[in-house]
């Protein structure tokens, strides 16, 4: 009985035995999930490295883009300095706008450049006279200006007679032909001369009769203009 209650016990323990789960192998899981790793480090590397050789073309291109401006900017700004140099002069004209805009004030001459004040000939006797004759000696620019705009075209055309041949007159510089080298020459700088003759008598019109703050803007826009026209005649006359 011991016997056959033993093997009866022996067949239980082994069917206890044989009901619970044995565990599964995983080596196999293992090696799936370090070849999915490996692939996909894999696949993020040669994700990452067109994209890095495309943020380096791109680099590469915008330097180029840019190094392309500049150096047309640089050969584009020679260029106009070397032919119209003559009118940075102008840009002491917005020196008043700048002070009424940022500063809200009117513009004031420096120490080195202080404009003099001629206000005290109001309180002469002659007080008259003395403006009439300062605004007078504006009287020579529009006498320069019409004779540029008038005269000088026919002087300049003029022809002599020397030895039966037949010379052009021409004290310009010319690198076209006389005709229209001169018409188109003698009109700008007469323009230039009648500027600076209604400016220049304005500005003194300011400085004798009016105040001396308003004054001190219309002085910039009066050597504005001079200095350009002085650089515009240098550069198309040469030397006087």
């Amino acid at each position: 009985v011991q016997d056959n209650s033993n093997k009866v016990f022996g067949s239980g323990e082994m069917m206890r035995f044989q009901s619970i789960p044995r565990p599964r192998n995983t080596s196999h899981l293992y090696m799936s999930a370090q070849v999915m790793e490996h692939t996909s480090q894999t696949q993020s590397t040669s994700t990452s490295t067109p994209s890095l050789a495309m943020l380096q073309h791109s680099v590469k291109q915008t330097v180029r883009i840019f190094y392309s401006i500049s150096r047309a900017s640089w050969k584009g700004a020679k260029q106009t300095l070397r032919r119209s140099w003559w009118v940075l002069p102008m840009f002491l004209a917005l020196v008043p706008v700048y002070c009424a805009i940022v500063h809200q004030a009117n513009a004031v001459t420096p120490s080195w450049w202080k404009l003099v004040k001629v206000d005290s000939i109001l309180k002469s006797d002659s007080a008259s006279l003395l403006v009439g004759a300062f605004l007078l000696s504006n009287l020579s620019y529009f006498f320069s200006g019409l004779y540029l705009l008038f005269v000088y075209p026919k002087k300049a055309l003029m022809t002599t007679t020397n030895n039966n041949n037949s010379v052009v007159e021409q004290p310009m510089k010319t690198t076209t032909t006389p005709t229209t080298h001169h018409h188109h020459h003698h009109k700008s700088l007469a323009s230039w001369m009648l500027a600076a003759g209604a400016v220049s008598t304005i500005f003194h019109a300011v400085q004798a009769l009016g105040p001396y703050e308003m004054a001190e803007s219309f002085c910039y826009l009066d050597h504005a203009v001079a200095l350009s026209a002085g650089g515009d005649f240098f550069k198309r006359c040469g030397n006087p």
